[in-house]
């Protein structure tokens, strides 16, 4: 009996001890609400929209917000708050736990409400697309026996000369072009050319070491040009400049029925080249000068035929955790370099080169000469070349790294062919012809590919996409140097529609920096639609303004973009 009183007391025991333990329960939850907003006076917010709020337990608690705001010039019924004049306001949303006071969360939202300026419009400035620009023809002239002659369309982005009267010589048929050349420059002309049917006898030169004369820089004679592209190319130095050497391609003595279609001309400058090969001989830290790193995951390298392999068979969770680095670098200040290098994948990889000094990783500093992260399809390969200028300085600590991490399955990596040249100046111009207004224009970058062109007879700027990029900025469409003036603001209006489904990126930003003041993402269609957008405030001052039409980045599939109008409306009190 006893051993059974015992018993049951030491069972209460137990029971009243963990009955009466205190709960330890977590800090309310409060999630959706913004850092920021912006409103026009006159108008209100609710600050409780896209608003989830939780107590312990995951217990909903979201009628429990209690909303304050300073100043207290703003008026709150229920969730909305409207202000009562332009200003800042800081708003905050607590939830306090109900079983324990002690516990709260507080969130903040700090609301800009701009003044309800009643504006007019002042001007407007409109692109029909239905004309071409005035330098659309990027200075060619067509000649036939010395004359020039009104010969010259543009189609699809392209030059085509229709001569008006074939002659029996070469030169009597020519396509020309005024070129200013540097001194102590090495230059490489390109053009890529194509007919409507075969061409021979075609002569291809630069002509003008003494200007007036026939003394060529460079010169070819016999040629023939197909119905596929080809590339046409000398490469010649130049000991003074000249700003009168001549560009001739001279198609004379052929049918007369005949088209010759130019897609682009190239112009490569550089002075004074010194180049370098990173060469792989192997991959050890006290080796030859690149490192391979497996941190986490498992993989192996090794250097097969001068080429860096890397075997990737367990892909490691962050980028970083497989990678491959070279020991740090001298650079001369005030250079232009080039860094070159081909790259294969046997499966679908996406990975990261970047290049920097230390430096530039030092006091919080995040900057780099480049950084690039580009998707590479199975089985492709590819040379990839990035230019950067250094400064005023030196460098003896520039690093470089390819970071092969965070894939989606087991792959081997190629990398050969790593070269760096250094030049006292070096340019790159490419010169299609798009017809495009004054102010436009497009970038693209490899593996994007595209063609621009405005199409007069249906008024509209076609820019056909082949390949999208994996980065927003590297497709695009930009009107740059648009004046937005002191006193007013500014909408812009456009027409669009696309041959598939198409997402893209719009931004109003100020030249020279990130800041922009309308951004958005906007879906295009088959059918064609109107997008409008204006900015918030009055400008305080006259600035240059950039227009952004990003393509890249949203997994578009190979599509036509037409834009019917683009409408710039300057407004004011």
């Amino acid at each position: 009996m006893k051993k059974g009183l015992k018993f049951l007391f030491s069972l209460m025991l137990v029971l009243l001890l963990f009955g009466c333990k205190k709960e330890e329960r977590t800090e309310p939850i409060i999630t959706g609400l913004p850092a920021t907003a912006t409103i026009v006076e006159g108008e209100s917010i609710d600050v409780l929209e896209g608003v989830t709020a939780t107590t312990h337990g995951d217990v909903e608690a979201k009628s429990s917000i209690v909303i304050t705001v300073e100043p207290t010039t703003a008026t709150i019924t229920g969730s909305v708050i409207k202000p009562t004049e332009p200003g800042s306001y800081l708003i905050k949303l607590t939830l306090v736990d109900p079983k324990d006071k002690t516990l709260t969360t507080t969130k903040t939202l700090f609301l800009e409400v701009t003044p309800n300026v009643q504006v007019t419009e002042k001007s407007r400035v409109i692109y029909n697309f239905d004309e071409l620009s005035a330098d659309a023809f990027e200075g060619f002239v067509a000649k036939e026996k010395g004359i020039e002659v009104d010969a010259l369309t543009l189609k699809e982005g392209a030059l085509v000369y229709t001569p008006l009267v074939m002659g029996s010589i070469d030169h009597e048929n020519q396509l020309f072009k005024l070129l200013s050349l540097n001194a102590n420059t090495t230059y490489t002309v390109s053009l890529d050319v194509k007919a409507n049917k075969a061409l021979s006898g075609v002569a291809f030169v630069i002509n003008g070491q003494t200007p007036g004369e026939w003394s060529p820089y460079a010169g070819s004679w016999g040629v023939e040009i197909g119905t596929e592209v080809k590339t046409l190319s000398h490469t010649f130095a130049v000991e003074t400049t000249n700003n009168a050497a001549e560009l001739l391609l001279n198609i004379g003595g052929n049918a007369n029925d005949v088209e010759l279609t130019v897609l682009r001309l190239v112009v490569i400058a550089n002075s004074n080249p010194q180049s370098q090969t990173l060469a792989f001989t192997d991959l050890i830290e006290a080796g030859d000068g690149w490192t391979y790193v497996n941190d986490a995951g498992t993989s192996t390298a090794a250097v097969t035929n001068g080429k860096a392999v890397i075997n990737i068979t367990t892909p490691a969770g962050g980028i970083w955790e497989q990678k491959m680095y070279h020991k740090p670098l001298a650079l001369e200040a005030n250079k232009v370099y080039k860094l070159s290098y081909t790259i294969h994948a046997t499966e679908d990889i996406k990975y990261e080169y970047i290049a920097r000094t230390r430096s530039q990783q030092s006091d919080g500093r995040d900057e780099n000469y480049i950084w690039s992260g580009p998707s590479l399809p199975k089985d492709e390969t590819r040379t990839v070349v990035h230019t950067f200028t250094t400064n005023d300085v030196d460098i003896n600590d520039f690093d470089m790294f390819f970071q092969f991490g965070n894939q989606t399955s087991a792959v081997i990596i190629t990398i050969s062919n790593v070269v760096l040249t250094a030049y006292d100046d070096f340019s790159e111009n490419v010169i299609r012809f798009s017809g495009m207004p004054e102010g436009f224009g497009n970038f693209e970058m490899n593996p994007s590919s595209s063609t621009i062109y405005v199409d007069v007879q249906n008024g509209l700027l076609v820019y056909d996409v082949d390949t999208f990029s994996d980065v927003d900025w590297h497709n695009k469409i930009y009107i740059e140097n648009v004046s937005f003036k002191d006193g007013s603001k500014y909408q812009i209006i456009f027409e669009a529609y696309a041959s598939a489904d198409v997402k893209g990126f719009f931004a109003i930003n100020p030249m020279g920096q990130w800041n922009p003041k309308v951004t958005d993402v906007f879906q295009l269609t088959t059918t064609k639609q109107t997008f409008t957008y204006e900015t918030t405030n009055l400008q305080l001052f006259t600035e240059n303004i950039e227009l952004l039409f990003q393509f890249g980045s949203f997994g578009n599939p190979k599509a036509t973009i037409y834009f019917d109008s683009i409408i710039i409306v300057e407004l004011s009190e």
